[in-house]
């Protein structure tokens, strides 16, 4: 046997000053997507980088039959054929805690923002126009939260989140740690101000957040923040909510390039909205970065690749 170089394709943007490996220990290649690199490289690669927005299903996977490590330099594998990873024997390697207290630092201060009607004033200034006496905004202190998932982010949006509200609790699931304040979805529609998502997009949770959802929680009027994947939320639905007056604010974090098309779509629709998008601002904290990206190229020459010779 004798051993070959790592070949790795980095389907990221790297931090600045972030080192790439050698060529005695490794073949380097950056792309934007696979579909954007030659096959002959596709079907040398050994190890990948990847972040939320690439999606790797079975097809993409097929192109790679010498991948043997996806390093996943985040938390969430909702992008990531995992039950393909298994059969294959594909070593799969995150990060889940790195980029957790970012996103929930998101949360927090997007709550605040809407809380204090922030994205409605700045949407006034926009028009020109003044806004109306008595136009108050709620005190995160009084507020209940409630977070649908209680994986790294789920917990990371909780600790940030205690002591600022008035209470934080989960949405009763099997994950949920034992000990962990948590409450039936049935209750958290009727009792909670707030919604922090933070579950992973799968066939049971895709559209979670649609019509039936919605007029569950319309008597609490409640805040709605998304820090997961948008396809959560069906997004006619969430319109027709806006329009009805049956939110006090919503927090969105487009992931996919279609998701911010209808983002941009609901912010035209709704322009008097108390409503507050970004464009997956997630993890993207200049330390954060530096670490994750450290972390995932030095996990991706972490294996040993040898053919016969």
């Amino acid at each position: 046997m004798a051993s070959q170089r790592e070949v790795v394709l980095c389907l990221a943007v790297l931090s600045e000053g972030v080192a790439r490996p050698g060529e005695a220990r490794a073949e380097w290649y950056e792309a934007r997507d696979p579909e954007s690199v030659a096959d002959d490289v596709l079907a040398r690669v050994t190890s990948i980088i990847t972040r939320s927005r690439v999606v790797l299903d079975a097809g993409v996977l097929a192109r790679m039959p010498r991948l043997r490590r996806v390093v996943r330099a985040g938390s969430g594998v909702d992008n990531i054929d995992v039950a393909e990873l298994d059969r294959r024997g594909i070593e799969l390697v995150r990060s889940p805690v790195v980029s957790a207290p970012a996103v929930a630092e998101l949360a927090s201060a997007g709550l605040t923002l809407l809380a204090r009607r922030v994205p409605a004033a700045h949407a006034l200034v926009q028009r020109g126009e003044i806004r109306e006496p008595g136009w108050l905004g709620d005190s995160t202190a009084d507020l209940d939260v409630v977070i649908w998932g209680a994986g790294p982010v789920g917990r990371a949006c909780a600790r940030c989140m205690e002591p600022r509200v008035r209470r934080v609790r989960f949405v009763r699931y099997p994950s949920v740690p034992d000990g962990v304040a948590n409450v039936p979805a049935s209750a958290a529609l009727v009792e909670a101000d707030a919604h922090i998502l933070a579950l992973p997009l799968l066939p049971h949770t895709a559209g979670l957040v649609g019509d039936r959802w919605l007029r569950a929680a319309a008597a609490q009027r409640p805040y709605l923040l998304n820090v997961a994947r948008t396809g959560l939320v069906s997004w006619p639905a969430l319109s027709q909510a806006l329009a009805d007056d049956g939110l006090r604010g919503v927090f969105l974090e487009p992931v996919d390039p279609a998701d911010v098309s209808e983002a941009s779509a609901l912010v035209r629709r709704h322009p008097r909205a108390n409503l507050l998008v970004s464009q997956h601002l997630g993890a993207q904290r200049t330390d954060i970065r530096a670490e994750l990206d450290e972390w995932a190229v030095s996990k991706s020459l972490a294996t040993t690749v040898t053919s016969a010779g």
